[in-house]
């Protein structure tokens, strides 16, 4: 994907609406910036405020930190490429998106919100964090620079991927179920 391998590199994945909030993460990028000057921002998606989002980039002065991908058919090369995903939506039903990065093994960040929270409910699979621009920014460069927070998050995220997501186990379970 042609990123500097010192890159600190985020990504987000998702329909660009005014719900996902991709600007949250646009609007923190200065501030990350100021401590990961080679940041990079993946983000995936097209809707209805995509050109509001370029835009925002444009006068924030960070649209060459962000690589505006539209709809991609193999999220995965992205995600594995990523250090760190981020979801500041206002809230989720079941975030398909969030259990594929925890499978990947990238440590997510994640507004405290309806469906979001839910990751949390065995252990800690994910940074929970208050809707706020600023501490989105503050959690990104603290995760970043904690290897060992990274490894417990990836940890406790792949093995509740394991236990509840499993599609073998689940299929499983449901055929037992009805018969």
């Amino acid at each position: 994907m042609n990123i500097d391998e010192k890159a600190l590199v985020l990504i987000s994945v998702g329909g660009c609406s005014h719900i996902k909030r991709h600007s949250d993460i646009i609007k923190a990028l200065p501030l990350i910036i100021e401590k990961y000057s080679s940041t990079v921002y993946l983000h995936l998606g097209k809707g209805d405020v995509l050109c509001e989002e370029e835009e925002l980039a444009m006068e924030l002065g960070v649209n060459e930190n962000i690589r505006f991908l539209g709809n991609q058919n193999d999220v995965r090369k992205f995600l594995i490429a990523s250090d760190i995903y981020l979801m500041p939506s206002k809230y989720e039903g079941i975030s398909i998106t969030t259990i594929e990065a925890m499978a990947c093994k990238i440590p997510a960040i994640l507004y405290d919100v309806p469906g979001l929270r839910d990751f949390n409910k065995e252990t800690e699979t994910a940074i929970l964090i208050e809707e706020d621009v600023k501490v989105l920014a503050k959690q990104v460069i603290l995760l970043h620079g904690d290897k060992t927070k990274q490894y417990q998050i990836i940890r406790n995220a792949t093995q509740n991927v394991n236990m509840f997501y499993n599609m073998k186990k689940n299929a499983s379970d449901i055929f037992y179920l009805y018969h």
